[in-house]
């Protein structure tokens, strides 16, 4: 039984390991991607398109050990929610990946062309969804309940900033202070910024769930305790 419970510690410990192996690329990923956005930076918007190819592998790998863990180890209780967070997990890390991608091809689109006044809103949008996505992970790390439900009370936050900027970048082009094509980039930047705080909610929904083994997802923020609104 002992060895039959080390070799379970271990098959967890190593999903673990792999899937905040796999979020900490993602997070370069998207840093990198709003760098080169920013700083016109061609070679690293490239670098991140390649690079893409390797988060998709290592999904791959997460999701395989996993299946691993359910057939072999036959996991139950808590180790089982671990899992399964997991699994749910690694889908919203890959498509985050994929958002960085989207982003780092907006920056090979716009690499040519003099930053505009939008830049500096597409910067902070994009460090406020780098944060949350930080914090997702670590909540997840350190098995934290209550960085997990901040997050996740990030949601509002998130729709209003969505939308300031991108009325913001419409008016730009309606005024003519940036040309259509630009605004186009642009809100295809903030649509994919939002749906990396989505996705970054996501992982801490799923967090919750693993430590507490409640389902708070679609859940309205009146189910919330009263000490974390």
């Amino acid at each position: 039984m002992r060895v039959q419970e080390s070799y379970l510690h271990h098959m967890l410990e190593t999903l673990r390991t792999r899937l905040l192996t796999m979020g900490a690329r993602v997070q370069q990923a998207l840093d990198n991607a709003c760098y080169a956005l920013v700083h016109r930076d061609a070679e690293l918007a490239q670098k991140i398109i390649d690079g893409d190819c390797e988060i998709d592998a290592m999904e791959n790998e997460i999701d395989e050990h996993a299946l691993a863990i359910l057939a072999c180890a036959q996991p139950v209780a808590k180790d089982l929610r671990f899992v399964i967070s997991t699994v749910r997990m690694v889908l919203d890390v890959e498509r985050i990946g994929d958002q960085a991608v989207l982003i780092a091809r907006r920056a090979l689109s716009l690499r040519d062309r003099p930053p505009s006044i939008l830049i500096g809103d597409l910067e902070s949008y994009g460090a406020r969804s780098s944060l949350l996505l930080h914090n997702a992970l670590q909540s997840f790390q350190n098995r934290s309940v209550q960085q997990a439900l901040e997050v996740c009370l990030s949601d509002t936050d998130t729709v209003l900033l969505t939308e300031e900027i991108s009325r913001k970048i419409i008016d730009s082009v309606v005024d003519q202070a940036v040309d259509a094509h630009l605004g186009m980039h642009a809100l295809l930047v903030v649509r994919g910024l939002d749906r990396v705080c989505h996705r970054a909610q996501n992982i801490a929904e799923h967090t919750y769930f693993m430590v507490q083994g409640e389902n708070i997802k679609h859940r309205p923020h009146a189910a919330i305790p009263d000490t974390m609104r």
